[in-house]
């Protein structure tokens, strides 16, 4: 297991340690036993995130997510479904998707057969749900969790509640909380919101700075367009205001 990471070194590196036990600490609450696939999945899982060609989809970016989802689930726990969602959400990620497997497929399971059981065209929001369901069905954990959690990282794609889970209320309110907390980033102070778009930029190093900036403008605007963006009362009410001055302020440095 690697012992630490972070994807930019300004910021404080998160350990990859007490990350590990943090995760092995929610798996066991969902029900999971400890034993030789535990270990496994909890190296695998943190491993990937702690991948160094990731500089955004890293270990920091999955501490703050869990900690936004812990903030906008308050003063009730989160929900076991939204907190280990959040674990995988972003398991497969482009910036480690090359030549070899992401750390967190091997050596089970390559991303060429998720592909097979995904789509070849599959998003990496799509497998990282798939990994989520090999994983915990092989902790054994309840299969009504593990199907909601697998939902949950795939909503991640668009950041929309699934229509699938319509009149479920516990359904709704997980992926409510986990995609507010997954663009927590986007309401951060000035300087973590600014490293963010540096990071994300140099995943993205491989592509031109005007094909990126088209790609990068069409998200945001999107983003910036919708009437409300943040689901829950907590977010819509605190994250609101500063997430839509950061992001016209990263429209106008793609104009430039």
């Amino acid at each position: 297991m690697t012992a630490s990471g972070g994807g930019d070194d300004a910021l404080p590196v998160v350990d990859a340690r007490a990350t590990a036990e943090a995760f092995r600490a929610d798996l066991r609450r969902a029900g999971a036993r400890d034993s030789a696939d535990l270990d496994e999945v909890v190296t695998g899982v943190v491993d990937a995130y702690a991948d160094p060609r990731r500089r955004y989809h890293d270990l920091r970016h999955l501490a703050e997510v869990r900690e936004a989802l812990h903030s906008v689930s308050a003063p009730h726990p989160a929900d076991d479904a939204a907190v280990l969602a959040a674990w995988f959400h972003d398991v497969v990620h482009g910036s480690s998707r090359d030549a070899s497997p992401a750390p967190s497929l091997a050596p089970s399971l390559e991303v060429s057969e998720l592909d097979a059981v995904a789509g070849d065209d599959a998003s990496d929001e799509a497998l990282s749900a798939e990994v989520a369901r090999r994983d915990l069905t092989r902790l054994g954990l309840d299969p009504r969790l593990v199907d909601l959690v697998a939902d949950l990282v795939d909503a991640t794609a668009t950041h929309r509640v699934p229509d699938g889970l319509a009149g479920d209320t516990r359904g709704v309110r997980a992926a409510q909380a986990l995609l507010d907390a997954d663009l927590w980033i986007l309401s951060a102070p000035a300087d973590r919101f600014d490293a963010y778009c540096a990071q994300v930029r140099a995943e993205y190093a491989f592509v031109d700075d005007a094909t990126y900036a088209a790609a990068r403008t069409d998200i945001l605007r999107d983003l910036a367009r919708r009437p409300r963006f943040y689901l829950t009362a907590e977010a819509q009410a605190t994250w609101t205001r500063p997430a839509r001055a950061n992001l016209a302020r990263e429209l106008d440095r793609l104009r430039a």
